[in-house]
């Protein structure tokens, strides 16, 4: 955390965020963030990641490399749901620098999926969760840039109007499922699930919120429930799902709930289930 916080303070100091001139430096957490600040930012920002594809967003830890991406941004965005956004706001708050923007404020979270009283970080899986995230972000963009505020509040309503015509599209697309369960190794669709009246069972036996017996006791209900589909995420290994005994039929479709065109994701975990 020291040579976090060095780095950081010595960044801040040889390069001030810019919210002068030039393009706005956001740098998003993870790519579903990243998503949104393009999306609002258009051709007035440039937009960063820290995650690297393919890691784990719950177990991540940052390196010193990486968080150069820090330097001389003027947000970090971010879920504040995640621990390693946690670690690096505290020390940016601490340094000065870029400022922190948590986009979950507002979002009535789900708890109970993650471990007793903690709740699920994965809001961006949720139309819904992210007309929010984006109302709070084009807010923070605005005002640490109020020369380009016109121009990030016009295509932020651009993209409030698409997420909300994807969402009344799944509305419509799912109202009818004829079977509303579907199957997760870990349980990342808690929030679409919620939006929609489906049913998610969570199978896999790592993590501590989950011990063999209750996974088992868990499977044994999807089962039971004849799930409409199993989904695979890109980062998960698939020998795990070819160990589960599933009903004969029941298609698996991997998904990327990480990916940097979040759009087409959420649509295919929406095809899967009609």
């Amino acid at each position: 955390m020291c040579a976090l916080a060095g780095l950081l303070l010595s960044s801040c100091a040889g390069k001030q965020p810019r919210d002068g001139g030039g393009l706005m430096k956001v740098t998003a957490s993870i790519a579903p963030v990243a998503y949104l600040a393009r999306e609002i930012g258009g051709d007035s920002a440039e937009v960063q990641v820290l995650l690297p594809p393919g890691s784990d967003a719950e177990s991540f830890e940052p390196q010193i490399g990486k968080l150069r991406d820090l330097e001389g941004a003027s947000l970090f965005a971010a879920t504040g749901l995640l621990p390693f956004e946690d670690k690096i706001a505290s020390t940016v708050r601490e340094n000065g620098g870029a400022r922190f923007v948590p986009l979950s404020g507002g979002i009535e979270l789900i708890k109970g999926t993650h471990g007793d009283g903690e709740p699920d970080p994965h809001i961006w899986v949720s139309v819904r969760n992210l007309r929010v995230m984006a109302r709070t972000l084009a807010e923070a963009m605005a005002a640490a840039r109020p020369a380009a505020a016109e121009y990030f509040n016009a295509r932020h309503a651009l993209l409030d109007n698409r997420l909300d015509s994807l969402d009344k599209a799944f509305s419509a697309r799912l109202a009818g499922a004829d079977n509303p369960v579907f199957l997760v190794w870990h349980p990342s669709l808690s929030y679409f699930a919620r939006d929609y009246g489906l049913r998610q069972i969570a199978v896999g036996f790592e993590g501590k919120e989950h011990s063999a017996v209750g996974a088992r006791e868990r499977l044994d209900a999807a089962l039971a429930a004849s799930p409409k589909v199993y989904f695979l995420q890109a980062e998960e290994d698939p020998r795990a799902a070819e160990t589960l005994p599933l009903p004969a039929g029941t298609p698996k479709v991997t998904i990327n709930l990480m990916a940097s065109d979040w759009e087409a994701e959420i649509k295919k975990v929406a095809d899967a289930l009609r």
